[in-house]
């Protein structure tokens, strides 16, 4: 395989990589940017990672200290995520809470829920009315939010990266075997049909179809 070939190649298969890029992030509806374990919680929307980060739920708010729920809100989201590993959606516009501390990271929160599905933690406080929907201007719509979500639309970016490499590799494998065998079939097909006219090539069309076969 001469340079240039190769470097067609390697472009084909970058292309090839982001074009799957693009369509697992399309597929996968769910971004997750960072997983840890929880421990500790602070109130009803936020609460503290074993990574370091702190975490606010994005677009919902609980009561705060003093006001009528604040302890329920804050216990019912220490049943569903204390001592678990959840996974974060991080909100891609901010990511930090600027209006409030400016060091938690705004997220839309997921803990496993059986085998299949995701409970959608920020969705969940709504639905069972420990918290009132509080948008931002964010990736966020929590109208559109779903309480369950398949596993199989949760995929972490370091994945999506991944699998998108593969798959790029594998189909510009395939496309080249592809030109190799249909460039070999053109080229005897040629052949057999100026001998069947009793067309005589000249040496110079025998030694440019030779190095087309190789």
């Amino acid at each position: 395989m001469n340079l240039k070939k190769l470097f067609v190649l390697v472009v084909l298969s970058s292309i090839l990589y982001y074009v799957f890029l693009l369509g697992f992030v399309q597929l996968f509806t769910v971004e997750i940017d960072h997983v840890s374990t929880v421990n500790h919680i602070q109130d009803g929307d936020t609460f503290a990672l074993e990574s370091g980060h702190w975490v606010r739920l994005a677009d919902v708010d609980t009561p705060e200290r003093g006001e009528f729920g604040y302890f329920e809100a804050g216990e019912y989201l220490s049943d569903l995520i204390y001592g678990k590993k959840v996974y974060l959606d991080i909100d891609d516009v901010y990511t930090y809470d600027y209006e409030g501390t400016g060091d938690r990271l705004v997220c839309l929160v997921y803990v496993p829920f059986n085998s299949t599905h995701y409970l959608n933690v920020n969705k969940a406080l709504l639905v069972n009315r420990y918290a009132v929907t509080y948008e931002f201007y964010n990736e966020f719509t929590p109208n559109e939010w779903r309480l369950y979500t398949p596993k199989l639309h949760i995929f972490t970016f370091e994945k999506i990266k991944f699998y998108s490499g593969v798959s790029a590799i594998i189909l510009t494998i395939i496309i080249y075997i592809f030109y190799r065998k249909l460039s070999k079939f053109t080229s005897n097909t040629i052949k057999l049909i100026k001998n069947k006219i009793g067309y005589k090539p000249s040496t110079q069309e025998i030694f440019f179809s030779i190095l087309q076969v190789t």
